[in-house]
């Protein structure tokens, strides 16, 4: 703003740039005096950045005058009680007190310096937060977005990332259980355990799932991907949904795609199968199974221990499965 003319009168308009992205024109009309002084212009840009949980407020000033610039950066009287509320990964609720001096906008730029997810929902969010070891964490799933619950990441396998929902072992828990205790989980994080089947439909109804399930006999091991995996809600009895089979174990699900959960004391379907209390667990039988993972531990005979048909035949107990899902866009290569 320099060479005006003194006693007179301009229409001026200020735009900010930073690379591509540009402001909002502010204009305004100046008026020179009839004598110049040493400052003619004074402009002020107020901005809010919001970095999830830490707001900072900037005041930035630039005088102009003939012979010189002057820039300077200041903290006006802020706004107050500024507190972030309602935060997931892609957006955040802002309450705060506002400040006493007069302000004409807000100019808020958000985001996280470090990437992470304050509320992870699965284990892939917690791979990418920096959790690189295998072990018990907390996420945050839709069900569970106040309070989390804890469950255990695979974070070795084939990249890493994977929820795991059921673990077979050792025999020291008991799979042969009723519908409640299956609809909300069982055993032990760091043994054998069921996660629950509410938790398993609140895992797979917030994205596209995978599943992978793993088989391991002393020395062999085998695994199944199924490239699209859903479990329904409560009152459509859990039923599973799956499909896009690959792996090394054969498709031994391919028989269950559609049916509902049963236990002892719940089955859809009684007349017809009975088979939660004929193959003593809780799966998704149909009449009755190819794959019956959580069957009786080390039970050999009468197609009663966990079996997955495609691999050992329906007299072989696998002594350790586990079951695990990973969201469908997750892409193992770009993890360091």
């Amino acid at each position: 703003l320099s060479q005006l003319l003194p006693a007179s009168s301009y229409d001026v308009s200020v735009t900010a740039q930073h690379g591509l992205d540009h402001s909002d024109s502010i204009t305004g009309l100046v008026v020179t005096g009839k004598e110049f002084t040493s400052v003619l212009a004074v402009l002020y840009l107020l901005c809010i950045i919001l970095h999830l949980h830490h707001i900072y407020i900037y005041l930035f000033s630039r005088r102009f005058s003939p012979n010189h610039i002057l820039s300077s950066l200041s903290v006006p009287d802020p706004p107050t009680a500024l507190k972030a509320v309602d935060v997931t990964d892609t957006r955040a609720v802002l309450r705060w007190v506002p400040a006493l001096a007069a302000v004409d906008r807000y100019i808020i730029v958000y985001g996280s310096k470090s990437k992470q997810f304050l509320k992870p929902m699965d284990c892939s969010q917690q791979l990418l937060n920096g959790m690189l070891h295998s072990g018990v964490a907390q996420i945050f799933p839709g069900s569970k977005q106040d309070e989390g619950v804890r469950v255990y990441c695979d974070m070795e396998t084939d990249g890493g990332g994977w929820t795991v929902f059921q673990r077979r072992m050792n025999g020291k828990t008991n799979f042969f259980r009723n519908w409640e205790q299956y609809s909300k989980g069982f055993g032990n994080l760091s043994g054998e355990f069921w996660l629950g089947n509410e938790l398993i439909h609140s895992l797979t109804s917030s994205r596209p799932m995978v599943l992978r399930v793993d088989l391991h006999a002393g020395a062999e091991t085998a695994f199944a991907m199924y490239s699209s995996f859903y479990i329904g809600p409560q009152r459509k009895h859990y039923a599973v949904r799956l499909s896009g089979y690959s792996g090394t174990a054969g498709d031994s699900m391919k028989y269950h795609n559609g049916q509902p959960f049963s236990t002892r004391d719940r089955d859809p379907n009684p007349v017809l199968s009975g088979c939660a209390r004929s193959y003593r667990g809780g799966w998704w039988y149909k009449d009755c199974h190819e794959a019956n993972l959580n069957g009786l531990y080390d039970i050999n005979t009468n197609h009663q221990g966990v079996i997955w048909t495609a691999w050992k035949g329906r007299d072989f107990s696998i002594p350790f499965t586990e079951l695990k899902l990973r969201p469908v866009n997750f892409d193992p290569q770009t993890q360091g």
